[in-house]
């Protein structure tokens, strides 16, 4: 059973604030599960503050700190990622916009003045030193992938009650995954869990959420841990949330650099 997405699928951690509807799905249960992780969701805006850290070879952890904005604009996405830390990288910041149903990304450099389109094979590639990419922040962070989406019910991942929604990126982004797994909580309507899986069903990349770090946040849930394993260069990245609040008054100016002529 299979439906198309207008704009894909959100998946994890604030993947609950602001998701994309299905067009015309044909499989209630696909419905039911994204309908299920919708009650999580924002009504508007959220803001927070990311810090992640990563194990290189020679055992150092290496701490990178962001501030998060997101806001739904109609029926739109807007994210801000901003680097507070380390000062070397501090105020670098990547930009998610939809525009008509298509994704817009953009990295602003700080010393140039100026963003830079983000597209294709490029939103894949990992950033900042640690073993999240352009990718799999903008899944962490309200993104979503364009494709087709299939609905498997009752899975157990690590004893834990869920359904698994399978993705299938569409050709257009040129990205080295075939299929994406995101398995979702039962218990708590959260993806918990990310499988991102390349060809002859090589598994390349895991994402998966921390379930003694979920907060309770009034009857809304969310995981606030995420640990990022990357297969192939053998590199492990943990993402803590904190200081996260829902639905205030976020200046829109804090997203017009993305209009300016530099950007996409």
């Amino acid at each position: 059973m299979r439906s198309r997405l207008i704009s894909g699928l959100l998946t994890c951690m604030l993947s609950s604030a602001l998701l994309a509807q299905p067009d015309t799905p044909d499989t209630p249960s696909l419905q039911q599960a994204i309908q299920c992780i919708q009650r999580n969701a924002p009504t508007r805006s959220f803001s927070a503050t990311l810090e992640v850290i990563t194990d290189d070879p020679s055992g150092q952890s290496v701490p990178l700190r962001l501030s998060l904005l997101g806001r739904r604009v109609d029926m739109n996405l807007q994210l801000k990622l901003r680097v507070t830390a380390p000062s070397d990288l501090a105020g670098t910041a990547v930009l998610l916009q939809q525009h008509d149903g298509r994704d817009l990304m953009a990295l602003y450099l700080p010393a140039l003045g100026k963003t830079k389109q983000i597209t294709g094979a490029m939103a894949a590639q990992e950033l900042w030193g640690t073993s999240f990419s352009y990718l799999d922040l903008k899944q962490l962070l309200g993104g979503i992938v364009q494709g087709q989406a299939s609905w498997s019910p009752e899975r157990h991942l690590d004893a834990h009650r869920s359904d698994l929604i399978h993705v299938t990126p569409s050709d257009e982004l040129g990205l080295p995954y075939e299929r994406i797994d995101i398995w979702v909580s039962q218990q708590y309507c959260l993806p918990i869990a990310i499988d991102l899986i390349g060809g002859q069903q090589r598994l390349l990349k895991t994402l998966r959420a921390d379930l003694t770090q979920i907060a309770d946040l009034e009857g809304r849930y969310l995981a606030t841990r995420w640990i990022s394993r990357d297969i192939k260069m053998q590199r492990r990245s943990q993402a803590r949330l904190s200081d996260l609040r829902y639905d205030q008054t976020i200046d829109p100016k804090e997203f017009e650099w993305a209009k300016s002529p530099a950007a996409p």
